[in-house]
C-alpha cells in the first residue's frame, strides 16, 4: 500500500476529528491541511530520493533505525500527544527536527500555501505540521515494510506520489502543480499555482470518502 493510502486510511474521521480540537479548526479545514502537509512532504522526499541515493539511503536508516512504522500501531495516542510507544525512538516524534530534515528552508512556503488554501492561520498550520510529520514518516515506513525485499528502495516507493517509477497501473497520482508551486521546481519564486486544488487531489479525495 502506498504511502498516500495509508495516511488516508489512518486519518480516519475520529482521527480528524481529534486533530481539529488540537488546533481549533473545523474538520474540513484540517482535512485539506493534512492533504497538503503530506503531499508536500512526500513529494520533497521523492525528489530528494531521485536527485540522490545517498539522502534515500539516509532517510532509510533513519526509518528502520527508529522504527518509525510503529507509530501506526498506535496513532490515538501519537495525536492525543502521548509519548513514543515501545521500541520507537524518540526521533520518530520530533516532529520539528523531521520539518527540518525534509523540507529544510522552504517549511515556511509550505506553510503559507497551507493555511492560504484551508483557511488555517500560521499557528493552526505549524502545529499540525509538527503532528503530521511523524505520521508521514510512519506511513513510509510501514509502506517499506510491506513491500516485497526488491521493491522497499525508498526512489521507487515514493515514485508512485510523484507518477514515476513504482507507481501502481490505474492508480492515481498527486498533482504536479502543488508540489511544484510549494517547492518551488523551477526556482522562480512562484508558489500560487493550483493551490485551490489542494484539497481534491489523491489523498485529499480518499479523505473526503472517509467522512
Amino acid at each position: 500500500m502506498s504511502p498516500l493510502e495509508l495516511i488516508a486510511r489512518q486519518l480516519d474521521p475520529q482521527a480528524v476529528d481529534q486533530l481539529s480540537q488540537r488546533v481549533g479548526a473545523s474538520p474540513q479545514q484540517t482535512q485539506t491541511a493534512a492533504a497538503g502537509i503530506a503531499e508536500a512532504l512526500l513529494g520533497a522526499m521523492a525528489r530528494q530520493a531521485q536527485q540522490s541515493p545517498q539522502r534515500a539511503q539516509r532517510i532509510e536508516r533513519a526509518l528502520d533505525r527508529d522504527n518509525h512504522a510503529a507509530l501506526l500501531d498506535n496513532l490515538g495516542a501519537l495525536l492525543g500527544g502521548g509519548g513514543a510507544p515501545a521500541g520507537v525512538s524518540g526521533r520518530a516524534l520530533n516532529g520539528m527536527g523531521i520539518l527540518r530534515h525534509i523540507l529544510g528552508d522552504r517549511t515556511g512556503r509550505v506553510a503559507d500555501q497551507v493555511g492560504s488554501a484551508s483557511g488555517l492561520n500560521a499557528a493552526q498550520v505549524g502545529q499540525l505540521m509538527v503532528m503530521l510529520a511523524p505520521v508521514v514518516m510512519a506511513a513510509l515506513g510501514r509502506s517499506r515494510q510491506q513491500a516485497p525485499p526488491q521493491q522497499q528502495g525508498l526512489a521507487g516507493i515514493l515514485g508512485q506520489v510523484l507518477g514515476g517509477a513504482g507507481r501502481p497501473a490505474n492508480q492515481p497520482t498527486v498533482n504536479r502543480g502543488f508540489l511544484d508551486a510549494v517547492l518551488d521546481r523551477n526556482g522562480d519564486g512562484n508558489s500560487a499555482d493550483d493551490l485551490a486544488r489542494m484539497g481534491t487531489q489523491l489523498l485529499g479525495g480518499l479523505l473526503q470518502q472517509r467522512r
